[in-house]
């Protein structure tokens, strides 16, 4: 289990061409794009009970979230306005807090119940991304 969440880390590298995936596709695309990302794996890592399919979603879905944090913070920052200093910062709190809380919650549900509660938060976010 070990070596399939470390095989993750790889989708890191894709946070070096966010920037030119931002500017040839806009920030809101590629935060809606990340987002979609995010809930396939969690969706197909749900089913799956390969461990080497594991850690193949396991990249994506860390590439997913690698290119998505970038973008939204260049959304908080375009949309902030005068306040983006502050906006960027209570992002960041969030961020560090969600990720602080992960072991507790981690602790709390089972491995399935997690990604489906993810799959569910995304999917809602996703649905935010579209414009009407």
């Amino acid at each position: 289990m070990f070596w399939s969440k470390a095989a993750g880390l790889t989708g890191v590298f894709f946070s070096l061409i966010s920037v030119k995936l931002i500017i040839k596709y806009g920030k809101l695309t590629i935060v809606r794009y990340a987002m979609i990302g995010m809930v396939l794996s969690f969706i197909f890592t749900f089913s799956s009970t390969n461990l080497y399919m594991s850690a193949g979603l396991s990249v994506l879905y860390t590439a997913s979230l690698s290119v998505c944090i970038p973008a939204v913070i260049s959304l908080i920052g375009e949309y902030g306005g005068r306040d983006r200093a502050a906006a960027v910062s209570l992002y960041s709190f969030l961020l560090v807090a969600g990720a602080s809380l992960g072991p507790i919650i981690a602790g709390i549900f089972s491995f399935h119940e997690i990604l489906f509660l993810f799959s569910v938060f995304y999917s809602i976010a996703v649905l935010f991304t579209i414009r009407k």
